[in-house]
């Protein structure tokens, strides 16, 4: 989830405050594999990087879904940003930071 994504939620929880307090799932339902997010990556980057797996690591639950309804249902929220382009909006701001920091220390 695009934290964009998450600090909507967030302020609408706020103005929906209630006592007893929401306790609301957020999350995104758009599940992707840890293969899938290097792929997007590897596009968003433009270089010509080869991911590589270690299958000696211990696997996890396969997906995660959050159940976002009563958020939905309660304050209005779905997450809108795209694996796509949350990717694309951290990687130019990497970018920029390292721009920055070259600057900054004359590389």
């Amino acid at each position: 989830m695009y934290i964009d994504d998450c600090i909507e939620a967030l302020l609408l929880m706020e103005k929906h405050a209630s006592y007893p307090p929401l306790v609301l799932n957020i999350g995104n339902p758009r599940t992707a594999t840890i293969r899938k997010l290097a792929e997007v990556v590897v596009r968003t980057s433009g270089k010509q990087i080869r991911p590589r797996y270690d299958p000696s690591k211990p696997m996890g639950p396969i997906s995660r879904i959050p159940a976002i309804g009563e958020a939905r249902r309660k304050i209005g929220w779905t997450p809108a940003t795209s694996l796509e382009a949350g990717v694309e909006k951290t990687y130019r701001w990497m970018e920029r930071l390292l721009a920055q920091s070259e600057m900054r220390n004359g590389a």
